[in-house]
């Protein structure tokens, strides 16, 4: 009986001290171990608020060139419209998921918010207007 006792607690101590370890994120972002994610990351997680933050930061972006003219009435608009729906996409990803983005969903995101950037660079550099 002692025997079996102390076997136990020799298993449970060790799982007490392995689980810090387990816990720690991994070099992908996400956090190994059982019932780990991996490339899934909850709207909280580390890789989630580099989305959210780039998301809030191209909205900066869209008020300063409104502020300061260097999009016009038109151009805000239709590149507000293009975040405004990478924002649902982004929502509606999350509730279909449990609130989680998988890694080629977050990916998608990421592309078209190089793109979106990418097209107010353009529109903010130069005085010309697109054909369309």
């Amino acid at each position: 009986m002692k025997t079996v006792s102390l076997a136990i607690l020799a298993v449970a101590g060790a799982v007490a001290l392995a689980a810090p370890a387990v816990a720690q994120p991994d070099h992908h972002g996400g956090y190994g171990g059982y019932g780990g994610y991996h490339d899934r990351g909850r709207d909280d997680g580390p890789r989630a608020w580099d989305l959210n933050r780039r998301i809030d930061w191209m909205q900066q972006r869209i008020d300063r060139g409104r502020r300061d003219g260097s999009l016009d009435r038109r151009e805000a608009g239709r590149v507000q419209a293009r975040l405004d729906d990478i924002r649902r996409d982004k929502a509606r990803m999350e509730r279909r998921n449990a609130g989680f983005l998988r890694g080629d969903q977050r990916d998608q995101l990421q592309a078209r918010l190089d793109r979106l950037n990418d097209e107010m660079h353009w529109l903010r550099n130069n005085d010309e207007r697109r054909p369309w």
